[in-house]
């Protein structure tokens, strides 16, 4: 779904994301920002091109109909190639249950939408260069 030129020099952003409007904003401000974002609306596809692509980075929308974020998060950390890769949830809903997320799902970090491109920006690179922020 990448409308991007590929470019392996640039970090690899996954999006997992069910709405295409908001997925097209998120690969855009990613491409502005010096990533290559690669990008689909269902979350098997994701898991497919999680293990194909090995992205730098995961952010997944958590409500999305055939497999939610949390599934998405749990089959990634199950297969030992893709367990790594930081892996950050986006969400329209306040999350209540963060601490949950973090310490026993084993997600990096989370955003609540909205959210300004900065700090999207600051979360993704927070986790390129290894640092401990879970939410911003």
């Amino acid at each position: 779904m990448n409308k991007h030129a590929p470019d392996k020099q640039l970090p690899k952003i996954l999006v997992i994301d069910d709405n295409c409007l908001f997925l097209e904003t998120i690969l855009d401000v990613l491409d502005v920002h010096g990533f290559q974002g690669i990008g689909t609306q269902r979350g098997r596809l994701g898991l497919q091109l999680a293990e194909a692509q090995m992205p730098d980075v995961i952010i997944c929308d958590i409500r999305m109909p055939e497999l939610n974020g949390y599934q998405v998060l749990l089959k990634i950390r199950q297969n030992p190639a893709t367990a790594k890769i930081p892996f950050i949830f986006i969400t329209a809903e306040p999350i209540d249950h963060a601490q949950y997320i973090v310490n026993e799902m084993g997600a990096n970090g989370y955003l609540t939408k909205p959210f300004v491109t900065s700090q999207l920006i600051q979360l993704i690179k927070a986790q390129l260069d290894g640092s401990a922020v879970f939410s911003l």
